[in-house]
Parts: C-alpha cells; structure tokens; sequence
C-alpha cells in the first residue's frame, strides 16, 4: 500500500511566490491569504515537496499492509451547492492482525518519529458477521489525505465501527479548486452523511475522528449536525490566526510575523464572513457535543491553553488529554497512549 508521508504542515507554500509577487509591490498579507485558499492538491509539486522550499517532514509512516483493495473499499461521493466530489475509503469491521510501532530515530542529525504499521496476510478475510456498532467518520490534516489515518481507520474497525475516511475538498483526490478552512467544507460533511443514509453506507450512531484541521472541522460539523454523537479531535486549533503564526514559527521563520497576522485578517475577507468565523471556537453551536480532546505539550501549532479553549466551548461533557513530549505532527501516532481511551470513548458514546 502506498502511504503519503505527512509533510511538515503546509500553509506556507506560498513562499516562492510571495517573494515574486513582492517585487510588484502587492501586500505580503494579501498574497498569503490568497495562496492559503488554493486547494493543496493544486498546488504545484516542486513547491509542496518537502525539501527543497518546504521542510523534511518530522513524521515517516511505513504500512506493511498486503492487498489492501481486499479490505478497503473506495467511493466517491458528489456534494454540496455547487457540488463538489469527494474521494472515500470504506474499510468494515473485522480482524486485521493491527500492530502499530511508533519510535523516535535520528536522520542525518534529525529527529524523525517513524510509524509502522502491519496487519495480518488475512486481513479483512473475518469480516465480522454482526452489524457495525456504528459508522465513524475520520478527517485528515491540511495538506494531508485518508490513508495517513488508515492506521486508526484499521484499529477502529477492528473493535467493531465502519470507518469512512475522507477526502476532504481540495485534498487527495478530491475536487475543488480552493478550500475555506471549514465553511463549505462543513456543509459538505453535512450533506455526505445523508449521501450516505441514501446509499444505507450509515450503520447505527455516528462519531466523527479528525486530526488538526480534520480535527476544526468535525468540532464544526458535530456542533451543528445532531446526527453526531461525539468527537476526537487530536490538536483542534482554536484561533486559525494563532495556528497560522505556530506554524511560521515551526517551519518558516523567515518570513515575518506581521505578514502571516495580516494573512490571518484578510482571510475571512476574501471568504466574505466574519473576522472570527474560520476560528473553531465561534463556530455556530446547535447543542452540545461530547469531545475528547488530544494535545501534546510540545506541540508548536495548536497549544494546550488552546485545546483547553476549545473544551470550554463545547460544555462539560468534554475530556482533554495531554500528550507528553508530543508534537503536532505525531500526535496521532501515538498509538500506546490513545488506542484505548480513543476505543473506550466512542463505545461510551455511542451505545
């Protein structure tokens, strides 16, 4: 199985271009806002390949997984006003032999956290005769697509869920030629799940599992969705803004803070909403939703306090874990410390 390794998080391959457009004398913030509603997957690969203009990324992911059109199915679905298609994988309740490994290794003086994954030669053949115990929908993070979350997408399964992984629009294989940061992309969600009620792929109550930008985007979706049950969200931002200025911190110092707040204002402006509307804690709330929230203390892009934010938000059926050590790129590989409270969370809310 091919796996697209998680990139140091983009939002910044814009670099290149800024310093062209610059010398025309147009705003630093303009052109950055513009480059972040760009779809990544239009983005022009000699820009996004890590390495040259972008940073190593900090995370390997190795899936020594044999046959997998034997386990996973994939689907597109057409949605939203105007429609936009959106690329899925199926995978069904069952035994897969899951064995994840995740280690910190040193790369030509770097520190790279390495993921492995196996499953059994036989993996998907025990498909489970009984009805799924429910249906969960897994988002990936900015830049990313569904496989980097086969791996929960496999655990999950196996203790009994149909997984859904998405591509979200502008991701992967999906349609869509710009991306709004969780305006559309929420009413899509919306409207994939009565897609998927009219193709009867929804089986009994359904949770939603999404890492970072994934992770804003289903605390959106669920507060307005009463089909949700519950949340796990892994390193949810809180401000959009602040994420944008974690990130320049992390991967592209150079570039000044005062554009990258500038970006941050102008965004919503050319999305034509309000100046606090792409922040994950004034999204519109419905109802309350049961979360479980992840963060890792090392994480430079959405920190504790902003976790934290989020939680105070969402009401008091909320948890929160800390990950110690942890940053933002492998947080949801840390498969020893959240496998079982990520399994016993969704069994105790979705009965």
């Amino acid at each position: 199985m091919t796996c697209h390794n998680p990139s140091s998080p983009p939002g910044f391959v814009w670099a290149v271009i800024l310093l062209a457009l610059l010398a025309a004398g147009c705003s630093p913030g303009l052109i950055i806002a513009r480059q972040l509603r760009v779809a990544p997957n239009q983005q022009p690969e000699w820009l996004t390949k890590p390495g040259r203009w972008m940073p190593e990324a900090k995370v390997t992911l190795t899936y020594e997984v044999p046959d997998p059109g034997r386990w996973i199915t994939h689907q597109w679905a057409s949605v939203g006003t105007p429609p936009v298609a959106l690329r899925l994988g199926i995978i069904e309740p069952g035994h897969y032999g899951f064995e994840p490994s995740g280690r910190w290794e040193t790369n030509k003086s770097r520190s790279v956290f390495r993921f492995e994954m196996r499953v059994s030669p036989d993996a998907g053949k025990a498909r489970s005769t009984n009805a799924p115990r429910g249906t969960l929908f897994l988002l990936h993070g900015y830049g990313l697509q569904h496989d980097v979350l086969v791996p929960w997408g496999i655990a999950l399964a196996e203790a009994g869920w149909r997984c859904v992984l998405v591509d979200l629009r502008g991701h992967g294989d999906s349609g869509g030629k710009t991306i709004s940061f969780g305006i559309q992309e929420t009413d899509e969600m919306i409207a994939l799940v009565s897609e998927l009620e009219r193709r009867n792929t929804i089986a009994g109550p359904v949770g939603v599992l999404g890492d970072s930008y994934g992770a804003a985007i289903g605390i959106r979706w669920a507060l307005r969705d009463p089909r949700i049950g519950t949340v796990v969200a892994m390193a949810p931002y809180d401000k959009l803004g602040d994420a944008m200025e974690g990130l320049r911190a992390s991967y592209s110092r150079w570039v000044p803070a005062a554009w990258v707040r500038q970006a941050a204002r102008e965004l919503p402006r050319q999305l034509g909403v309000p100046s606090d509307a792409l922040d994950t804690t004034s999204a519109p709330a419905l109802r309350p939703v049961p979360t479980f929230l992840i963060a890792g203390d090392a994480d430079p892009v959405t920190s504790i306090d902003a976790v934290r934010r989020v939680a105070a938000r969402l009401g008091p059926d909320t948890r929160v874990q800390v990950l110690p050590k942890s940053g933002h790129e492998e947080i949801p590989y840390e498969f020893d410390a959240l496998l079982s409270p990520v399994r016993e969370w969704f069994a105790e809310h979705l009965r």
